[in-house]
């Protein structure tokens, strides 16, 4: 007899796991590069060259992927979670895609020196709208997750009894 799947939407937890991967592969994409003249403009450099903080970014954002993921198969029905476990993964989720979309957020306002010869690149910019899509869909993730789906829904109000 199959599974049915579970009562937590599917969208929010598809776009944190999404989010989560876009964010960790922006880090290996071009986020800054020199304001030189063209003929000694060297190549840009990814974030992970950069800086330090994109090397927290892709861990908080794995992190987030995993989780997500094992959310995920259960929203799919393929396995299943408790109500506490879920909650957890979700927290789980949230911490670390804003743990990642911090760190873009701190890296795209301050960007490491020579600070003046620097231009910002696309892979900062993919990385920071990816990180607050992530963390809006992780937080929606959480509270479904938190809000009671096994017990049934009571009508408010008073209730009268037929005779």
């Amino acid at each position: 007899m199959p599974r049915l799947a579970s009562a937590r939407p599917l969208l929010p937890t598809v776009v944190v796991v999404v989010m989560g991967l876009v964010v960790a592969v922006s880090a290996f994409l071009p986020w800054y590069s020199p304001d030189i003249a063209p003929p000694l403009t060297p190549d840009s450099v990814s974030g992970w060259d950069a800086t330090f903080a994109a090397k927290l970014m892709v861990v908080g954002a794995v992190v987030a992927t995993i989780a997500g993921g094992v959310l995920l198969l259960d929203a799919l029905g393929r396995m299943r979670l408790d109500q506490v476990g879920a909650a957890a993964l979700a927290i789980v989720c949230v911490a670390g895609i804003a743990v990642a979309a911090g760190m873009v957020g701190f890296r795209a306002i301050r960007i490491p020196e020579p600070a003046d010869l620097l231009s910002r690149q696309i892979g900062l910019y993919l990385a920071l709208a990816a990180g607050i899509l992530g963390v809006m869909a992780a937080l929606v993730q959480l509270l479904f997750t938190l809000s009671p789906d096994d017990e049934p829904r009571r009508a408010r109000g008073k209730r009268r009894a037929r005779r």
